[in-house]
């Protein structure tokens, strides 16, 4: 985790928005308390850690959007604070706001991505040795990981009209939960859908969500996770597991290791 699935995902990001690469290890634990706040349940000692780290996120992301207003780069930030639509710009708030959003989703989730997708292959030898052996298959392969153990398990979302839903009524201005670990488990969507298959071709996975609200970062997530696969089995013959099991983030919306520990041998 500590070598691969988080330091890719944290380059890439942070030279596409313009986050300086001595900067970008600071951000992990800041993200990471940030994110406590999308747990089911949060102690008063995660709001306090989380509402101090997003202050800190926000004075730093306030400063960087002043010095590329001052000095603008060939980076997305600066694309940002030069947009405009009909005459009108985004504003401080909203600038600030949505550079933290896309520094912090574009290195947390694909961390996990990456983590549960490299277990899941290792965990079954025979599907990772059929993935060596046809490449084609590294697009369906990630869609499996994505729906075998996605990186996102919950969401939410507000009903803005009353709605009714598997034969309940949904009432306007309900928040609603929605189990995306359980969907990507559907039997009516999946063959044996505990099953792990890279070459599964079925329904997409809910993963990344849907409408208005899916990841705007999908596509850099699934390239960045078919190029490691990739690159690994290019350069390394043997990819296992040692060590003890590896361990899970106490969190029940994003499903993450702590730390996954495999022997490669090129």
């Amino acid at each position: 985790m500590d070598a691969l699935a988080f330091p890719l995902p944290v380059t890439v990001i942070g030279e596409m928005l313009g986050v300086p690469a001595g900067d970008r290890p600071r951000f992990r634990p800041l993200v990471r308390a940030i994110t406590t706040m999308l747990e089911l349940a949060i102690t008063p000692e995660d709001l306090h850690a989380a509402t101090e780290a997003s202050g800190t996120l926000e004075r730093y992301f306030a400063d960087l959007v002043g010095a590329r207003r001052a000095h603008p780069r060939d980076d997305l930030l600066t694309r940002l604070i030069q947009a405009e639509e009909e005459g009108e710009r985004l504003t401080e708030y909203e600038l600030v706001s949505t550079a933290i959003l896309l520094f912090a989703a574009g290195f947390e989730t694909t961390t996990h991505l990456l983590g549960n997708g490299l277990l899941a292959l290792a965990d079954h030898p025979d599907q990772l040795d059929r993935l060596r052996a046809d490449r084609s298959l590294l697009r369906t392969a990630v869609e499996e990981l994505l729906r075998y153990d996605s990186p996102v398990q919950i969401t939410a979302r507000t009903t803005y009209e009353d709605v009714t839903v598997g034969g309940e009524r949904i009432e306007a201005g309900t928040t609603v939960l929605a189990l995306l670990g359980a969907a990507n488990r559907d039997p009516l969507k999946f063959t044996d859908p505990d099953r792990f298959d890279v070459g599964r071709s079925e329904a997409p996975p809910l993963s990344f969500g849907s409408g208005i609200h899916h990841c705007l970062g999908a596509a850099l997530a699934r390239l960045e996770a078919q190029v490691v696969l990739d690159r690994l089995l290019d350069r390394f013959s043997t990819v296992e597991l040692v060590g003890p099991r590896p361990r899970h983030r106490d969190s029940l919306t994003l499903r993450g290791l702590v730390d996954l520990r495999l022997r490669i041998v090129a």
